[in-house]
């Protein structure tokens, strides 16, 4: 093996190793007490905290890095939510009680779930990055190791990122945490209603896309066969406000005409209209404040 290709793969061995660290931190789980484990996850722009016990026989109650009550669950009871737009639901077969909160508000801390009125508890750190685009490290590492992975040329290999890049591998992570059903569903060759809907199908770089009746029409491959992007997403927004500068501040069916060209989102008129009422430059010029 050549020094070349040492020094290649030790760079790689470090981009993972770096990789798997902010992973770690992005899902984490706590040590368990004797009856009683706290876990974590992000799904579909929520918070999802996982407390299970070892029967429901005692009352379970969350609490958030201030340690204020933020739910709690009583046998044979309704479970309740202290928290707006938050939910708390109990599975009586996994003796699990889930609490949900939306990513609008602070929940980065220490999250505390307590059993029964023994003091036995479990403790786990969340850790969130609040918008999804601005986890340039994590991105930034995964770009590298895909064009490690399948480099174009040598002589491109080690060169600045480039935006096409860095917005596919953005991408791919927004569909993967809003759309994990579908993309099962399209693997799997199951039935599911919007892959029946917008003609749903995988690229080869694994990306969610729309040919719905456009297939045969006479338009570039990217109208034809657009990226599907959620609706009420930050990913989305940031996009949008993005073609609405480039065209110089154009109107709604102006702005989403020119998303539709590469992007496809539900309710898109609507989504498009929504974003553009906070553009500040468009409220000057039609004498808003």
């Amino acid at each position: 093996m050549t020094s070349k290709h040492r020094y290649r793969r030790s760079e790689l061995y470090i981009i993972l190793g770096f990789l798997g660290t902010f992973n770690m931190m992005q899902t984490a789980s706590s040590p368990c007490g004797a009856h009683i484990c706290l876990n974590w996850k992000i799904q579909n722009n929520r918070l999802v905290l996982i407390c299970k016990v070892d029967a429901l026989n005692f009352p379970i109650t969350f609490y958030d890095p201030f340690y204020k009550e933020t739910g709690f669950c009583v046998p044979h009871e309704p479970c309740i939510s202290l928290l707006q737009r938050a939910s708390i639901t109990k599975n009586n077969t996994r003796h699990e009680i889930v609490l949900t909160i939306p990513l609008k508000i602070q929940l980065n801390g220490w999250w505390t779930c307590k059993y029964g009125d023994n003091n036995e508890r479990a403790i786990t750190e969340v850790t969130i990055q609040n918008d999804p685009l601005k986890t340039s490290n994590l991105i930034n590492g995964s770009t590298w190791v895909i064009r490690y992975l399948t480099p174009p040329k040598k002589e491109t290999l080690f060169d600045p990122l480039t935006t096409p890049e860095l917005e596919q591998v953005k991408i791919k992570s927004v569909q993967k945490q809003c759309f994990g059903e579908v993309m099962i569903a399209i693997k799997e060759n199951k039935r599911h209603n919007l892959v029946s809907q917008l003609g749903l199908i995988l690229d080869q770089e694994n990306v969610i896309r729309c040919v719905g009746r456009l297939g045969a029409a006479q338009l570039s491959e990217g109208a034809k066969t657009p990226i599907l992007l959620p609706k009420k997403n930050k990913v989305t927004e940031l996009l949008i406000a993005s073609m609405h500068r480039k065209y110089f501040h154009v109107g709604v069916s102006q702005t989403l005409s020119a998303m539709r060209q590469t992007y496809w989102i539900p309710q898109g008129r609507s989504e498009v209209k929504r974003v553009l009422r906070k553009c500040t430059i468009c409220k000057r010029c039609e004498g808003g404040q």
